[in-house]
């Protein structure tokens, strides 16, 4: 699952201005949630990825279908990564969505 690419005590700031997820567990619960269980039909496209050092800003605009809300969408977001080793300690997330059928 997508988790083992996080550190034991990651971040994870789906909503920069509220409190982000901490640790694997929460992060799990999260997509568990969030993705898992309430989106379909994935696709995604790598747009833009910059690296400097542990840091790296990723570009990628998805489509899905919402199974909570009934309707199909495309989201373009920005994430900011900050890397421990080989792992993600840290993820922010800034993104906009909006309805395509």
């Amino acid at each position: 699952m997508i988790v083992t690419i996080f550190g034991e005590d990651a971040t994870y700031h789906e909503r920069v201005l509220d409190a982000p997820i901490e640790g694997r567990e929460g992060i799990r619960a999260y997509w568990k949630s969030k993705v898992v269980e309430s989106q379909g039909n994935i696709e995604c496209d790598l747009l833009a990825l910059y690296v400097d050092g542990s840091t790296a800003v990723a570009e990628w605009e998805a489509r899905f279908d919402d199974r909570v809300q009934g309707n199909r969408k495309q989201m373009r977001e920005v994430a900011i990564l900050e890397f421990d080793g080989p792992l993600i300690a840290s993820l922010r997330e800034y993104w906009t969505s909006r309805v395509t059928r």
